[in-house]
């Protein structure tokens, strides 16, 4: 009994601490406008490498740490995929909320390239970070790749597939060795975190309930005795 109480009490704790972070996908119209622009720039002159020196301003820590500004804005060294040519011309409207927290966001911003007939579509894994109360990118990857061409078929690593998500990038799937870093879901994250907070609380309440227990005991037995 004793046993499920603390169990219990110690997941009531983690799912306290992790319910904070849980803010619905909702972002206010302030910063939609903030987002809307950020990402249009971002993609223009990141990806579509049109202004690199205006795209390492608005670059996150993350980013800048794998590169240097001399080598982001001369193009040898930047650290974010290239597209000669994407399909459109404003991506202001095309990006979509996975996450949204405080000083974070979590966005997907599909990008499309090639003819018609065999469009790929790259949906990149997009992290914007509050840094001095400016919104920059954090982060800018493929979270997945879609070939809409008739002649792919499945889902694997290479080109030929239809498909090729993060599954396919694990070990034994036929590209490198497992390269491809594992990560750990943000639900499960928040969980560990909520439950590294919970434990020493934990603890500590469990204590504070023997502890009030033994000085009810102990003051009873004080007041039985004087009375005897």
């Amino acid at each position: 009994m004793r046993l499920r109480f603390v169990v219990g009490l110690a997941l009531i704790c983690a799912l306290a601490a992790a319910a904070p972070a849980y803010a619905s996908p909702h972002l206010s119209k302030e910063r939609t406008k903030r987002v809307t622009l950020l990402v249009d720039r971002f993609v223009k002159d990141a990806v579509l490498r049109q202004d690199l020196r205006d795209g390492w301003l608005i670059a996150g820590p993350h980013l800048r740490a794998g590169t240097t500004r001399q080598g982001f804005v001369t193009g040898h060294a930047v650290p974010v995929m290239y597209f000669k040519k994407l399909v459109g011309h404003t991506w202001r409207n095309g990006w979509y909320t996975k996450y949204v927290g405080h000083n974070e966001l979590d966005l997907g911003v599909p990008l499309r390239t090639g003819p018609p007939k065999n469009l790929t579509v790259y949906d990149m894994e997009t992290d914007l970070v509050r840094v001095h109360g400016k919104w920059v990118v954090d982060s800018f990857y493929p979270a997945a790749i879609m070939r809409l061409g008739l002649r792919h078929r499945g889902s694997c690593a290479t080109s030929n597939c239809k498909i090729t998500g993060p599954g396919d990038f694990t070990a034994g799937s036929g590209f490198g060795s497992g390269s491809a870093r594992a990560r750990l879901g943000r639900v499960w994250f928040l969980l560990l975190v909520g439950a590294i907070v919970a434990v020493p609380l934990t603890v500590l309440v469990v204590y504070l309930v023997r502890a009030r227990r033994e000085y009810r005991r102990a003051s009873k037995a004080y007041a039985e005795a004087n009375r005897a």
